[in-house]
């Protein structure tokens, strides 16, 4: 075992020499979580801020525009053009989703909604099909061949279901069903946190063991406003916990029409009051673009927890088809210009 306190606090990543799993993007995803989990049995500063340190390094020295860092299959700087492993997205994911039980900080929700609103989805197709092992921010093109990774693998950057080496395919499920199960959870105090927002419908428990049923209707992160109807058998006290961004300079929390006062960018938003049948929650999170400065006078486009991309016109072969029908291995080359550059102010 590895002293990932030191190395996270200390910037430890390379300190082992070539040891494999310091230098690891994602051995090192994996173990973001632990400084926070054993923070539990030894409460000292050192363990609580292990974790956010580790990933302020890496994001000063390996970090990606999507919101996490590079790893071909060792951390590989800030270029645009180094590749995220699907395996270190789901796994950074997943570290997030475990520190957010424990200590209910807001910054690890906006963390996890950038990777998994920008990264998750770029990883691999709508019908999970195919995927590509080492997905780029600035990727032209998706063909067979060397690339200069540290770490190559000849379809390493194609989609296919045998995409570089065999773990990706096996772990990728777990990124969208964890992140819709962690995106409330259940408090000591009786109530309910949110991390993470998106449309869904959530059944638990609270107060005295109170069956409590929530629709979260929303397009969130493709609108600004999620709605909240709560339904209750009978009047109970509890609270409720929301994330509020610390991206939105303007947030606003309503319950029921009137407006809550207070209401702060990057906290936890404690409404803690008797709740009815039918009470209604709306939250407005307002939306402004904002310019990112990146690697080599580079900049990125950001809106709340969106990052923008330019659609490229593709054209799509197929190179190999597999035994199994709809299962196939394709290159993607452009067929549109995508050497753009940005005027700014």
């Amino acid at each position: 075992a590895y002293p990932w306190a030191d190395i996270f606090n200390n910037n430890q990543f390379f300190y082992y020499g070539k040891d494999f799993h310091t230098r690891h993007m994602v051995s090192v995803s994996q173990a973001l979580k632990f400084p926070v989990v054993y923070s539990q049995v030894d409460s000292s500063a050192y363990y609580k801020q292990a974790m956010q340190n580790g990933i302020n390094y890496i994001m000063r020295d390996h970090g990606q525009p999507q919101g996490l860092g590079s790893g071909t299959e060792f951390l590989a700087g800030n270029s645009s053009i180094q590749g995220v492993e699907t395996c270190t997205v789901v796994e950074w994911m997943q570290s997030l989703e475990t520190a957010f039980r424990i200590t209910h900080e807001a910054a690890l929700g906006d963390q996890l909604e950038k990777i998994a609103f920008n990264a998750l989805p770029a990883q691999f197709s709508k019908d999970f099909k195919n995927h590509t092992y080492y997905t780029l921010p600035n990727q032209v093109r998706s063909i067979h061949g060397p690339h200069g990774f540290n770490q190559e693998y000849e379809n390493g950057t194609v989609p296919s279901p045998y995409s570089g080496y065999p773990c990706c395919r096996y772990n990728m499920h777990m990124g969208w069903p964890y992140f819709v199960k962690n995106s409330w959870m259940a408090t000591p105090d009786g109530g309910l946190a949110v991390s993470t927002y998106g449309p869904m419908e959530i059944t638990a428990r609270v107060a005295q063991n109170m069956l409590l049923k929530i629709e979260e209707d929303t397009n969130y992160p493709f609108e600004e406003q999620i709605r909240l109807k709560l339904s209750l058998q009978k009047a109970a006290s509890f609270p409720l916990k929301f994330r509020i961004p610390a991206w939105c300079n303007k947030p606003e929390v309503f319950v029921n029409g009137k407006q809550i006062a207070g209401v702060k960018p990057g906290q936890i938003m404690v409404v803690n009051r008797e709740w009815t049948n039918a009470d209604k929650i709306v939250l407005n999170f307002p939306m402004q673009l904002a310019v990112k400065k990146q690697v080599n006078n580079g900049v990125s486009i950001e809106r709340g927890p969106l990052v923008y991309a330019l659609q490229i016109k593709e054209d799509v072969k197929t190179t190999k088809e597999f035994p199994v029908k709809g299962f196939a291995e394709t290159e993607i080359s452009p067929v549109s210009a995508w050497n753009y550059g940005l005027l700014l102010n």
